[in-house]
């Protein structure tokens, strides 16, 4: 259980924190697409050359935290917040290819996949403006998007899947690799 928590009262809309059924079936539907654009896994290794921040900006929201929606609890925060101005560049942190694109989801609005091969991608949600395409190739720092008012939301969700599938040696390479990619990008 996560330690730290994010309570945010008032300013999500309730209608988003406890949804009518048929928003609830709309954002299972797109999650499964989320989901299902996360499952791609070739032999490009284009995270070998590291990753770069998506944008510059404060840490608002951290991978992990409880959050509290209206006073009711959720699902752990699985993503990274950074706090820029509206219209940042969103920039790929690796290259790759563009695996989910789309404009606006109910939950996450402008969300994007990024698969960086192997099973690694990054997701970004919340983005005022989507500028890439499905199966459109993006090399480090191409810019893709536009951060929102206050947050572009970056997760590396396929991370998961590289833990399972590298051995262990390996395993340890990379997350050194990401964070020391991302640590000196910062």
């Amino acid at each position: 259980k996560s330690s730290l928590s994010r309570r945010v009262s008032g300013s999500v809309p309730q209608s988003t924190v406890t949804p009518a059924p048929d928003i609830a079936a709309r954002i299972a539907r797109e999650q499964a697409r989320v989901m299902q654009a996360r499952l791609r896994d070739d032999a490009r290794e284009d995270f070998r050359a590291g990753f770069a921040w998506p944008a510059q900006g404060r840490i608002s929201g951290v991978y992990g935290s409880q959050r509290i929606l209206n006073g009711t609890p959720k699902d752990p925060h699985y993503g990274l917040d950074i706090a820029a101005a509206t219209g940042t560049p969103a920039l790929a942190p690796a290259a790759g290819i563009v695996s989910f694109a789309a404009p606006d989801l109910y939950l996450t609005g402008g969300t994007v996949v990024i698969d960086h091969g192997h099973g690694l991608s990054s997701t970004f949600i919340h983005l005022s403006r989507v500028e890439v395409r499905v199966g459109e190739r993006v090399a480090q720092g191409q810019r893709f998007g536009a951060v929102p008012v206050f947050r572009v939301v970056v997760t590396l969700f396929g991370f998961a899947q590289v833990l399972m599938t590298f051995s262990p040696n390996a395993t340890v390479m990379l997350t050194a690799q990401l964070l020391s990619g991302i640590a000196g990008a910062a």
